[in-house]
């Protein structure tokens, strides 16, 4: 289905702001069920986006990636966290703290890479780069932009200003990974599975308050997944010319 361009910002722009109403006004309630509605409403909000703009329900799951198959994508994503539970074993001791609050742990790891990939990666990022000018390279900046912009306000009080650039630039980046593995993958539940590896070892190991501040061995460990999703991703990609070309 071929979308007008001003179509999809408008319901882009529409959806950011309405996350950002929605942050405001959650801000400051506590409770299982504001948790539970801070975690998964991005979700929901993602896929009435989807809804509006293609008017079908299976084009709008496909819009924000929420479409089959899932346990492939998923599986290759659990594989590529493994280095940095890797590293971080080798360094870091089990946190009681984490073992001690399994809900709070599901609300970190995979309630936080479902809320961010679906909204960021599956509505903004995919709708981006398949109808508008922007094309991959110009969604895949514009998604990261907003991701890293959406880490900053929890830590305005806590950060200084050199911190603060550094989150932004640092988990900006990150989204532009993710935006990245979902291109080449065509598959969001990799980047979901991916972001939710990562996020729970970074939380079983206590590594820091935030992945983009942490220090060296963290940042280390960061680092040797993203290579290892480089490899792997690049070694798909010979294996399917090399059978193409056959």
């Amino acid at each position: 289905m071929q979308l007008k361009e001003a179509r999809v910002w408008s319901v882009l722009a529409a959806a950011v702001v309405m996350v950002l109403l929605v942050e405001y006004t959650l801000r400051g309630f506590t409770g299982p069920a504001v948790r539970l509605a801070r975690l998964f409403y991005p979700v929901l909000l993602s896929g009435v986006a989807g809804l509006i703009l293609h008017q079908k329900f299976r084009p709008a799951l496909e819009s924000i990636g929420w479409h089959r198959p899932v346990t492939a994508g998923a599986a290759v994503g659990m594989l590529g966290a493994l280095p940095m539970g890797l590293v971080l074993a080798m360094t870091h001791n089990l946190s009681a703290t984490a073992l001690a609050d399994p809900l709070r742990l599901l609300e970190t790891s995979l309630g936080a890479a479902l809320r961010e990939e679906t909204f960021f990666r599956g509505l903004i990022f995919i709708n981006l780069w398949r109808h508008s000018r922007l094309k991959f390279k110009g969604a895949m900046l514009v998604s990261a932009l907003l991701f890293g912009a959406a880490h900053l306000p929890g830590q305005w009080q806590t950060a200084s200003a050199t911190s603060l650039l550094g989150i932004a630039v640092l988990t900006a980046a990150g989204g532009a990974f993710y935006a990245w593995l979902v291109a080449q993958w065509q598959s969001l539940w990799l980047a979901i599975s991916l972001h939710a590896g990562m996020n729970l070892f970074w939380s079983l190991f206590a590594v820091g308050s935030h992945a983009a501040a942490s220090g060296s061995t963290g940042q280390t460990s960061r680092i040797v997944t993203i290579v290892f999703m480089v490899v792997i991703t690049e070694l798909r990609r010979r294996k399917r010319e090399r059978a193409d070309s056959l």
